[in-house]
């Protein structure tokens, strides 16, 4: 596993269990209700909110993308189909992806938060 993919992991064992409540219980929890309120608009296939993007779609890419960056196992069983989609969906819109690989995008870096 790449070292700082796995920053969550590499903290000691004092963190392990942590990490697995937080892996385990409260990332489930949010994001199944996140995926809850996105189902709920469109039944998914459209915005956290109406029929375009705002800026809570632009947070929760934020956070979709952090969580895969520091736990992607976790991430990827996660039952989320239709916030994995969004989080395609933005990362595929011109400006977006641009903004990704430009100099001016923070990259994580698995020492905490980048905004």
């Amino acid at each position: 596993m790449d070292r700082t993919r796995s920053a969550a992991f590499n903290q000691g064992p004092v963190q392990d269990e942590h990490i697995k409540i937080f892996a385990t219980r409260r990332m489930t929890k949010w994001t199944t209700y996140f995926e809850k309120a996105l189902t709920s608009n469109l039944g998914g296939a459209g915005f956290m909110l109406g029929s375009s993007l705002s800026y809570v779609d632009l947070c929760i890419f934020h956070v979709l993308n952090g969580l895969e960056f520091q736990l992607p196992q976790a991430f990827q069983d996660l039952r989320i189909p239709h916030l994995k989609a969004l989080q395609r969906r933005i990362h595929e819109l011109p400006r977006v992806r641009d903004y990704i690989q430009s100099p001016r995008c923070k990259q994580f870096t698995g020492t905490g938060p980048t905004f």
